[in-house]
């Protein structure tokens, strides 16, 4: 190794710096408690950070780095279990009762509160009541001691004027081959040492490799550092953010703060910090996000309070930051810097005492400042306003996501964040796969809850470590319960709102009842709607007479109810034939057309005559089929009480737009958290986007899911000059690869459907030892040497072990045919021409095409292997105009509606425009409601539209859903043409298209 460069950084002055309450440096007393170091790193160098501190700190023989201990106590489950083995209970007899149990938080109180109603646990106590004595002491005692997820603690070089190692602070012990000390974090606070979290951000791991990119491409020397103190003043950045364009970009890609962002038209950093800090819940609720954008451009004049200008001057007089009441509370309220930190410290644990003697002494500060008492008690107010969203919300480490992972095993919160980014943990547990997985994919994904108030599939974004907080448990009726902090915001049934804010026996949070079926308004009886549990169930039967004759409705006697009409009309109306395609049919059934079992109408209007395939065809498109794919249900259930358990580590979870909530494992559904504003890393992202967007795109596309894919690929098209194209054979590699000459971005091979890293890592072994591949028989022909016996690249006949290790088989083959991994080298100049490359490597390899798979019909037009192209790998283009225009439809259309495209249709501009699209329907979701007016149940669908790299949402409005319902319900993944009017959609913040009573509509 030779050192080529040693560059020597020397701060030459004073750094410039933004609201910095440092100082001098910490001074002793007169602080709240000892500070934390908390410190964010890119996700993939935290173990180097690690490694490096104990380098730097471990001198002179000295043992003075370890990491901070934490102890999971002895919950009610695993004490029971424990106490009752040494009773010799049996074993079968526990593990009954243990399952009995909703989960692992049950307290003392709340097994009593289960034995009140349940005769099995009641029993088990009275037959048992030693076990229950015993376990009183020992439940909460600490049971397993393990390693803290990010805290670091580096003792002092002496003690008492002596040299000192860490182990004369504090007692440490050794595991698997790491120091970890016997205190968890809060004794080591405690002990005056100091801890610094060592925290992992994968925006900065991803911000590095584009910077790493272009420092070797481009030949520059750019770093973080470097951009956000060099290049903060780039115009270009700001007008990227202003048009929109934040794909991607840390903080800033959700679709409300886009807009908000769009509405600012930031020109500054300090308009950055702004926006991130205003876009929250509490300055939404009170408009200031409208008030700043009025202020912002001149439109208002803002007003400043008595002795706040200085403190608020870039934020037009609203108090946003913590930094900004800090300072107001020194300079005008007359604190000294500790006692600002009390205020802090108040504001932050909802201290009511210590905030309300802060008060009258800020009040009376203010007024020896000259500022009037009335306004002073206003000031003190926006403090107390500010305050109460100015940190993070949180959950427990402990708690877990309700995820659709089966019978897997499935991680806490905690133990997700430290799979992600605890190499050590990783190594100790043996989950390096999971590891893998999480930084290639992430975290994957969980339940949200939509408008609708169901649970959806919803991408996990992030988790990050927030540090230690003071934790409350919502309790609610049938005892299930939640940890989470006292700002930490939960959906309810009169919107969001915080944990301190929740009334006792009157709020009620939203918890999953599971894969219910949607109310489609069947009805059996006249009695209870299909899920209603009360009706079904058979508790407290006996007081009713079960009667089940003819012309009874549940338990009530009614003698002309539906029933009598329905077999009136079976025995003397019913047709011999099925109405719906007038065959004669020996299996028939009777249909009741709106759905509803306990309607016949008005001369047997709703009853209609079908035989059983066409009975079963209706049905699944009224929404009796796949019902899972479409949602879980919730109902709303009561708070019973909240209360303190003391302060333990929490995190942050971020769920992807546009649905900020997920539901814990037990069913209760709580709110996204809210991490704190990171404007400068956001602004670099912003940055390289702007100044080197084939780099940025590059490695946001080898981080993004597959569902975020298309909308970077259409962003990319409209704001770069970087370019996606298909795969290539000789080129594309396990990741996206660029070609930095052209800017092209050519598809990563694993995104093909089937192609696993171990397919794709032997294709390129062959490819880099014996170059490139000339035609698909060579390339057939390499691959599959030691199959295809006899071929001349078959050079080692002794080994015949090779022939089975080869990755590679006939449908991998297919697959890459189909994406266009072959087109350059077989020279084809239309995707129709990927048929003649399927024979020939049909004919290599012995398989067959099959008309089924390719219909002869069908593999002429060039939207078919578009088509299967798309299918397969993500990534294809089809000329949807040039559809529309062969269309029988166009003549229907013609005079009616113009054809547009989907991305011109979002423009602000075409608003209330009749057009015609042609696009693929890639998501269908059907909705109810109840008409305010009429109080009539409607339904309509909601469909996503796709053309090629635009995404658009269509709603078939009630009227023209209900006389089009079978055709919508068969429009998944086919190609349609529709016409609609554009409409501004207030919920998403953009046009959506909208259907009406003459649209018309058609399949292809």
């Amino acid at each position: 190794m030779k050192v080529l460069k040693v560059k020597i950084k020397v701060a030459d002055g004073d750094h410039k710096v933004t609201g910095s309450f440092v100082d001098k440096g910490l001074k002793p007393g007169g602080h709240s408690a000892s500070p934390d170091v908390d410190i964010d790193f890119a996700s993939d160098r935290r173990q180097e950070i690690k490694e490096y501190l104990e380098q730097r700190y471990n001198v002179n023989a000295k043992q003075r780095v370890f990491s901070a201990g934490t102890f999971s106590s002895m919950k009610l489950k695993a004490v029971l279990k424990d106490v009752a083995r040494v009773h010799r209970i049996p074993v079968n007899i526990v593990n009954y009762i243990t399952a009995l149990f909703d989960d692992d938080k049950m307290g003392w109180t709340e097994l009593f509160q289960l034995a009140a109603v349940n005769k099995k646990v009641r029993g088990f106590i009275q037959s048992y009541p030693e076990v229950i004595e015993d376990i009183r002491t020992l439940m909460g005692q600490p049971r397993s001691a393990s390693i803290h997820a990010s805290a670091i603690i580096v003792t002092p070089d002496t003690k008492d004027g002596e040299d000192a190692d860490c182990f004369d602070f504090l007692p440490i012990r050794k595991m698997d081959d790491l120091l970890v000390s016997e205190f968890d974090g809060y004794a080591v606070d405690d002990i005056g040492l100091l801890k610094e979290d060592v925290l992992a951000t994968k925006e900065l791991a991803k911000l590095g490799s584009v910077i790493k990119i272009v420092n070797e491409t481009y030949n520059k020397d750019y770093s973080i550092e470097s951009i956000t103190q060099d290049e903060i003043n780039d115009s270009k950045t700001y007008s990227l953010l202003s048009q929109g364009y934040t794909q991607n970009i840390f903080q800033f890609a959700n679709r409300g703060i886009t807009r908000f962002i769009m509405d600012v038209r930031p020109d500054c950093i300090e308009d950055l910090i702004a926006i991130n800090a205003l876009f929250r819940p509490a300055t939404l609720e009170i408009g200031a996000t409208d008030d700043y954008i009025r202020y912002k451009h001149g439109e208002v004049a803002p007003v400043y309070n008595y002795g706040t200008y200085e403190a608020t001057k870039n934020t037009y007089g609203i108090m946003t930051y913590q930094e900004q009441f800090m300072s107001i509370a020194h300079t005008l309220g007359g604190f000294d810097l500790g006692k600002t930190d009390y205020l802090r410290k108040a504001i932050g644990k909802k201290n009511a005492e210590l905030m309300a003697t802060l008060k009258d002494d800020f009040i009376n500060g203010a007024m020896k400042n000259g500022c009037p008492e009335y306004e002073a008690q206003e000031i003190w107010h926006k403090i107390e306003v500010a305050g109460k969203y100015s940190f993070n919300r949180c959950i427990s480490g402990k708690e877990k996501i309700y995820r659709p992972c089966g019978e897997r095993w499935h991680p806490t919160i905690e133990e997700m964040y430290k799979l992600m980014n605890d190499l050590d943990y990783v190594r100790e547990t043996n989950h390096k796969p999971l590891r893998s997985k999480y930084l290639r994919k992430g975290y994957g994904t969980a339940f949200s809850l939509n408008e609708d108030n169901r649970l959806v599939k919803n991408r996990i974004v992030d988790i990050r470590f927030a540090g230690v907080k003071a934790l409350y448990r919502i309790t609610l009726e049938g005892g299930k319960t939640i940890d989470v902090t006292l700002n930490h915001k939960h959906p309810t049934q009169r919107g969001e709102v915080r944990t301190d804010e929740l009334v006792i026996g009157a709020d009620m949070l939203f918890v999953n009842t599971g894969f219910d079926k949607k109310d489609t308004s069947y009805r059996f009886t006249d009695k209870g709607k299909e899920n209603d549990r009360w009706y079904h169930n058979n508790f407290d039967i006996q007081k009713y007479e079960l009667n089940s004759q003819k012309g009874h409705m549940g338990f009530i006697q009614r003698p002309e109810s539906e029933y009598v009409k329905r077999e009136y009309y079976r025995n003397n109306l019913m047709k011999n034939y099925c109405q719906e395609y007038a065959n004669d049919c020996c299996r028939l059934k009777i249909h009741h057309i709106n759905g509803s079992h306990a309607e016949c109408g008005e001369n047997y209007c709703n009853l209609k005559t079908l035989c059983v395939s066409c009975h079963k065809k209706v049905h699944s498109e009224m929404g009796c089929a796949k019902w899972r794919q479409k949602s879980q249900s919730t109902a709303l259930v009561v708070v019973k009480s909240i209360e303190y358990i003391g302060d333990e580590e929490v995190y942050d979870v971020e769920m992807s737009a546009p649905y900020h909530s997920y539901a814990i494992e037990n069913g209760i559904v709580t709110c996204n958290s809210h991490a704190a504003a990171y404007s400068l890393t956001s602004y670099c992202g912003a940055w390289l986007k702007a100044n080197y967007p084939s780099a940025f795109y590059t490695v946001a596309l080898q981080w993004a899911d597959d569902k975020e894919i298309p909308m970077l690929m259409s962003e990319m098209e409209q704001c770069s000059n970087a370019k996606i194209v298909p795969p290539d054979i000789n080129i594309s590699k396990v990741q996206f690869f660029t070609d930095y000459n052209t800017n092209e971005i050519f598809w990563s091979l694993t995104r093909i459907k089937m192609i696993g890293i171990k397919t794709v890592d032997y294709i390129i072994e062959e490819r880099t030892s014996n170059g490139e591949f000339t035609s698909i028989e060579n390339f057939i022909h390499r691959i599959f040497k030691y199959k295809l016996k006899k071929y001349q690249y078959w050079d080692d006949p002794d080994n015949e072990q090779e022939a089975g290790r080869v990755p590679v088989n006939a449908r991998h083959v297919k697959h890459l045919i189909l994406s266009g991994c072959f087109d350059k080298i077989e020279q084809v100049k239309a995707v129709t021409g990927r048929y003649t490359i399927l024979e020939k490597a049909a004919f290599e390899l012995g398989f067959k095409l099959s008309d089924e798979e390719f219909p002869n019909d069908q593999v002429s037009y060039h939207y078919f292997w578009s088509m299967q192209q798309i299918n397969l790998s993500g990534i294809g283009s089809i000329d949807y105009r040039r559809i529309y225009d062969n269309s029988k439809t166009r003549k229907d259309i013609k005079g009616k509606a113009s054809y547009m495209t989907l991305r011109d249709a979002m423009d602000l501009d075409n608003e209330g425009k009749r057009i015609a699209v042609c696009a693929t329907v890639i998501e269908l979701d059907e909705i109810s409601y109840k008409d305010k007016q009429t109080g009539e149940k409607k339904t309509f669908c909601k469909i996503k539209l796709q053309q090629n790299n635009d995404l658009m949402e269509l709603i078939c409005w009630s009227e023209f859903y209900s006389t089009n319902r079978k055709l919508v319900g068969s429009l998944k993944d086919k190609i349609i043409i529709v016409s609609a009017v554009i409409r501004y959609s207030d919920y998403n913040g953009t046009n959506s298209l909208n259907t009406y009573n003459t649209s018309i509509l058609d399949k292809l």
